[in-house]
């Protein structure tokens, strides 16, 4: 299942409702069928690893497993990693910044969500695909990058690759001989197997000033871009 945001920009409280509303349907499908057996998950776990995407039907899927797609209005989310350096001074000192910033449940750390950015929030039963946290982030950055591809590819635009950085999590810009450019975050929350939070690409340049004066995801000196 999709679902996406509408037309209109999304608050964090509503995208946040959104998200809670479908964990509890999967949480309460997996209740009643608590018999069910997970045949057959290890085995389509690997093949989706060496797919590289969450991409492949687990043999017996939560019929409410689902991908909210929204773009919010201009907001900041600190992760359980965020500590006051990555904070800009007026937001770790004002009360009422002019941006709203949200505590979230998720890992890492200061990112934004507004416009020019799609947010995408898989709400999935991880016992479908592999029980693996580490295995699930390194699957979202391998969707957010392959459909970045696409798109240049459609605007046949190449120069340079993207991937991942050692030791980093997200989607970067690689050029040779240039410093990466982070044009996608990922931060997810995982309970009971069941996903929350997820990933957020920023397309259009729109977005890109809102990083400055943040410590983005937590890492220093990095130069955040977008897809445009």
């Amino acid at each position: 299942m999709i679902e996406g945001g509408g037309a209109g920009l999304v608050g964090y409280e509503e995208g946040l409702s959104v998200q809670e509303s479908w964990v509890g349907k999967v949480r309460e499908w997996r209740r009643v069928n608590k018999k069910k057996e997970d045949e057959g998950v290890g085995k389509v776990g690997n093949n989706m690893v060496e797919s590289g995407a969450l991409a492949s039907s687990p043999p017996h899927p939560n019929p409410y497993n689902a991908v909210v797609l929204l773009q919010h209005s201009p907001l900041y989310t600190c992760g359980s990693s965020t500590s006051t350096p990555h904070l800009p001074l007026s937001l770790s000192q004002s009360t009422s910044p002019s941006v709203p910033v949200h505590t979230v449940s998720r890992g890492g750390s200061i990112t934004y969500h507004g416009p020019g950015q799609i947010t995408v929030y898989p709400i999935l039963d991880l016992r479908d695909w592999r029980k693996d946290v580490h295995w699930y982030v390194r699957a979202l950055e391998e969707v957010g990058i392959r459909a970045v591809e696409r798109v240049l590819e459609e605007k046949e635009e190449g120069s340079g690759r993207l991937g991942g950085v050692d030791g980093l999590t997200g989607i970067f810009a690689l050029k040779p001989g240039l410093q990466p450019v982070k044009i996608g975050a990922v931060g997810v929350k995982v309970r009971s197997w069941c996903t929350m939070h997820g990933l957020a690409i920023n397309v259009g340049s729109e977005s890109e000033g809102y990083f400055d004066g943040i410590v983005p995801c937590g890492i220093d000196g990095v130069e955040v871009g977008s897809v445009e």
